[in-house]
């Protein structure tokens, strides 16, 4: 463990807000917890499971702590960015992803297109993991259900149960992605034009159907891709 973690565990373990939510827990729960909190604040989403048997009581406690610290529980988009850049995934794999989980929790309700029910029993993990997988089969990209469940700390079951029920869901529909636009897909404009911008199209079943022009940002592919998306880097996604 990098010592900056270990000493933001100890910080929180010293928290009073800290020491009042866990007053009635063992010491080895305390520590388990806390090392979420500080994960978490890291931006590092991996599931609960990975400390679980750790800790003495349910996994509600993991998010329990976390509400009483302020520390907002990690999200399916916060979960993406993470496995996201920890995978180094394609952008293109990646925002199809993305849409592969706004479409499934109701997040296009103007959109004209049939919504579907929140996935009200699957995991925010197991969510992200399927959505990536099937982004990953539906773009031709090879994505193993071993390495996501390794990233996000799920199991390869949870991965398989996840992408059916995805599937099932979306009945076919997520031929959609985002990828890098070539230059002469957006007319004849001269190459100082382009100098410092980065062009993104949305693909649907494999015809360009919109550009998107923006101004390069330093970080990785995964970092600009989420900010042209208007996705916060940290927190949630608000649409």
């Amino acid at each position: 463990m990098p010592m900056k973690l270990v000493d933001d565990v100890v910080e929180i373990l010293h928290n009073p807000a800290f020491r009042d939510v866990t007053r009635h827990l063992n010491h080895e729960t305390k520590v388990a917890l806390a090392t979420y909190v500080a994960l978490r604040r890291e931006n590092i989403c991996i599931s609960p499971r990975c400390l679980e048997g750790k800790v003495v009581g349910s996994r509600n406690l993991f998010t329990d702590t976390l509400r009483a610290l302020g520390v907002p529980s990690c999200e399916p988009f916060d979960y993406l960015l993470y496995v996201s850049k920890k995978m180094g995934l394609d952008p293109a794999v990646a925002g199809n992803a993305l849409w592969i989980i706004l479409k499934i929790l109701n997040r296009f309700p103007h959109s004209g297109s049939k919504t579907l029910q929140p996935a009200r029993s699957l995991s925010r993990s197991a969510l992200t993991a399927g959505a990536v997988y099937e982004a990953g089969y539906a773009k031709g990209v090879r994505v193993l259900m071993k390495d996501l469940a390794g990233a996000l700390c799920i199991s390869e079951v949870s991965v398989r149960n996840a992408t059916r029920y995805v599937r099932e869901r979306l009945g076919g529909e997520t031929r959609m992605w985002i990828e890098e636009a070539g230059r002469e897909e957006v007319g004849e404009v001269s190459a100082e034009a382009f100098e410092g911008l980065m062009l993104l199209k949305l693909v649907f079943h494999g015809e360009s159907r919109a550009i998107t022009v923006f101004k390069k940002s330093s970080g990785d592919e995964w970092v600009k891709l989420a900010r042209a998306l208007s996705i916060p880097i940290e927190g949630l996604v608000q649409l």
